[in-house]
């Protein structure tokens, strides 16, 4: 898998609002520069990719001692969170939008380095037959 993030998984956290102000603001605003900034370098080809994609993505969680023989893990945070920021972050960097995403195959798992892993794929347009 070509993009790698080291250290422990995050997920998106929601816009919040100030109680003085109406405007949201984004608590994880440095993350998310910290984060494309990093991709940035790792994207050396300069993609952007076009049309439908594949996302490959696998989440490593620290181990315990309590899960030091599971090989899933299962608990919070969800994968939909995970892969949400994964996706914002790679806006107008490796894609134009997430929009583009029309497949997910993602994982959780344990490992002793925390980390996340991702790659994507152009996926062939299929051309739809009814038999004819």
């Amino acid at each position: 898998m070509p993009y790698l993030i080291p250290g422990r998984p995050v997920p998106l956290q929601r816009a919040r609002h100030n109680q003085y102000s109406s405007r949201p603001w984004d608590p994880q605003k440095a993350l998310k520069q910290q984060l494309s900034h990093l991709i940035a370098l790792q994207n050396k080809l300069k993609i952007m990719y076009q049309g439908p994609l594949r996302l490959e993505i696998i989440f490593y969680f620290p181990r315990s001692r309590e899960t030091r023989k599971e090989t899933w893990h299962h608990m919070r945070p969800d994968t939909t969170n995970l892969i949400k920021l994964i996706e914002d972050v790679c806006n107008k960097l490796l894609y134009e939008d997430d929009c583009q995403i029309a497949w997910i195959d993602a994982r959780k798992m344990y490992s002793s380095k925390p980390r996340v892993e991702f790659d994507l794929h152009e996926l062939e347009p299929e051309r739809i037959t009814d038999g004819k």
